[in-house]
């Protein structure tokens, strides 16, 4: 699928259904790899060349994201809520989702 801008043509490629596969634009792009419906990977070409890969539990929740070497993981509590994340074996967030939203750093 072709979107026109100003500024150029933004090209959208999909997978089978609705999962988008790719975005191009102007030689820039953005590459989508899927395990079933996970997202497992997006790589970007042209003038930013890198690539962020994402891991995932037995619960389909994401446990780790690693990007240029460096890995965050995702913490989820024994009810599988998002806990926050780490890096460096450090916490860097506690997220609750009862009555209210709180949060602490």
């Amino acid at each position: 699928m072709r979107t026109e801008t100003p500024e150029a043509n933004v090209y959208f490629n999909y997978l089978c259904g609705s999962k988008l596969a790719s975005i191009t634009k102007s030689g820039d792009g953005i590459s989508y790899t899927y395990d079933g419906r996970l997202l497992t990977s997006e790589a970007s070409s042209g003038s930013l060349n890198q690539a962020v890969s994402y891991s995932y539990n037995n619960d389909f929740a994401r446990v780790q994201a690693t990007y240029a070497g460096q890995a965050t993981g995702y913490g989820y509590d024994n009810d599988g809520r998002y806990r926050g994340r780490t890096s460096e074996n450090k916490l860097h967030g506690d997220y609750s989702l009862g009555q209210g939203i709180s949060r602490s750093r």
